[in-house]
């Protein structure tokens, strides 16, 4: 069976589970892999060093043997236990994997790690994990905001470095949302699932002890702040290479609040991600104290240019997310349908400032036919979703409407690849997804569901506001991408869809379909 790594999560509703499984199978455990022998079980000295990497790792869920394959990965990939500090926080779950070998042992809770070449050294979890010891263990909800706030708080006390990376690896829904029918109760506080909520929703790191609870994309802003900020955040995840999310996580520079998480580079992909992830292995080996030329070349920057190995004092953020995109086209050039870029979100306020303006000027008054139109000359990420992820290039997009919004898309991206499946993909400058509905669309049928409303009214999620009016504790709106003040006017893109698909005041909310997008342009 083909090693497939789907990263799209959709939370135990039968129907929706074996869709899921049964399009995207996950892999087995690796066959030979062991690090039993070299599992330190003692606290390991902290240091402080020019990169610390955190990584997120949630596989409590039917992932749990790719990111056992990925911390694996990790340790073989570095050139020594000194040259960066890696810090995993890893949660296991009870259903899908029992290997053993990797962190030497078939554990089911949270445990604390320090990944070494060829060695993993289990970590007291301090103040900030007190019930994770060398000897003893805990469960976390890894679906949590404040677990990860506490990750990057324990890593940047004991692990201090000139930069600092943020990998989550898990399921990612992007600005997407699912129809499910589960009825369990909600971690963050609700009272239960309404059979109408979404399971899959603005979201990444599903934890299946945890309720299915996960880190819906505002909730990252909500609870961590700028003390949590980093260089480089690394989505190993589906979807999530959106514009809306980058501009959630926009550094001060990009117009972002001094006082809330942000990062200065995102490297994501828009379409689902393939095989075992990122190509850990491959991407550490590219860190070394003796910089060499790898003998083989990149063209993902837009030209071609020499792969080289870099000491870890040299590397900055957008070299290493560089490498990231270079190593995972090398590692999936035998699937036409991948893509995976790196994103300067110093840039991304640009981008958007001038993709409201052009909203508000040159596009002002659009009909839905006119859109019909700048959609189809899009590269579609995910046309086998149209309700939940119409996501479509935005570099083609901007290509159409706006020669200066398309140069200031160019520079936003800064590394890209896409397969042969994306017709006209150029490297280096497409590669960054938005979401663009088709919201007259109507008689659509996704996965085993059929809607018979046009679509916009069905995707009320892709929301400014904090949707938690039904389910409290729920974060699915909030996107600070979709504003709309309700002054009667159309001042930006977001608003521009509202006067198309939605012409007239949703300020009620009284109803859960197409009378929810709230605050009327």
């Amino acid at each position: 069976m083909e090693a497939v790594r789907n990263k799209k999560y959709m939370r135990m509703g039968i129907l929706l589970l074996t869709v899921l499984l049964a399009s995207c199978p996950v892999p087995p455990p690796g066959e030979g892999k062991s690090l039993i022998d070299s599992v330190v079980y003692v606290d390991n000295n902290e240091k402080s060093t020019d990169w610390t990497v955190f990584y997120y790792a949630d596989a409590d869920n039917n992932l749990e043997s790719a990111l056992l394959g990925d911390i694996y990965e990790l340790s073989q990939g570095m050139e020594s236990t000194d040259i960066v500090n890696v810090i995993a926080l890893f949660d296991r779950a009870p259903d899908y994997s029992v290997d053993s070998t990797i962190l030497g042992a078939n554990f089911t809770d949270t445990r604390l790690y320090r990944v070494g070449a060829d060695e993993i050294y289990p970590l007291d979890g301090k103040e900030f994990f007190d019930d994770i010891g060398l000897a003893e263990t805990a469960e976390y909800n890894m679906g949590d905001a404040n677990t990860l706030k506490s990750f990057i708080e324990y890593g940047k006390k004991y692990y201090p470095a000139n930069h600092y990376v943020l990998i989550l690896s898990n399921h990612g829904s992007g600005v997407r949302s699912y129809p499910g029918t589960d009825t369990a109760s909600d971690s963050k506080g609700g009272t239960g699932l309404a059979s109408s909520e979404t399971i899959s929703t603005k979201a990444i790191s599903y934890d299946d002890t945890s309720d299915g609870d996960a880190i819906y994309t505002a909730e990252l802003t909500d609870i961590l702040d700028s003390r949590h900020s980093v260089d480089l955040i690394v989505y190993d995840a589906c979807l999530m290479g959106l514009l809306e999310i980058g501009y959630q996580y926009r550094p001060v520079s990009a117009g972002g609040d001094a006082g809330e998480f942000s990062a200065d580079y995102m490297a994501a992909s828009v379409p689902n991600v393939w095989n075992a992830g990122l190509p850990y292995d491959r991407i550490f080996a590219r860190i070394s104290r003796i910089p060499v030329d790898t003998g083989e070349d990149s063209t993902v920057t837009g030209g071609t240019e020499n792969m080289l190995t870099y000491a870890p004092g040299s590397l900055t953020p957008e070299i290493l997310g560089t490498i990231m995109v270079e190593e995972q086209k090398i590692s999936t050039n035998s699937r036409s349908d991948q893509s995976f870029a790196l994103y300067d979100l110093s840039e991304v306020g640009t981008v958007v400032d001038r993709l409201n303006i052009v909203a508000s000027t040159s596009l002002l008054g659009s009909s839905a036919a006119n859109m019909d139109t700048y959609r189809s000359s899009c590269i579609s990420y995910a046309s086998s979703y149209p309700i939940s992820a119409p996501h479509y290039d935005f570099y083609d997009f901007a290509n159409k409407v706006d020669a200066t919004l398309k140069g200031y898309v160019d520079t936003m991206v800064v590394a890209s690849f896409g397969g042969s499946s994306y017709s006209g993909f150029t490297e280096g400058v497409n590669g960054l997804g938005f979401f663009f509905s088709d919201g007259n669309e109507v008689n659509t049928t996704e996965g085993y569901s059929v809607y018979t409303n046009a679509r916009w009214n069905y995707q009320w999620w892709y929301t400014g506001v904090d949707v938690s009016t039904w389910w409290p504790g729920h974060l699915y709106g909030k996107l600070d991408f979709c504003t709309a003040n309700g002054n009667g006017s159309v001042e930006s893109w977001y608003e521009l869809l509202q006067s198309i698909y939605n012409p007239y005041d949703q300020d009620s909310q009284t109803t859960f379909y197409s009378n929810y997008h709230p605050g009327f342009y």
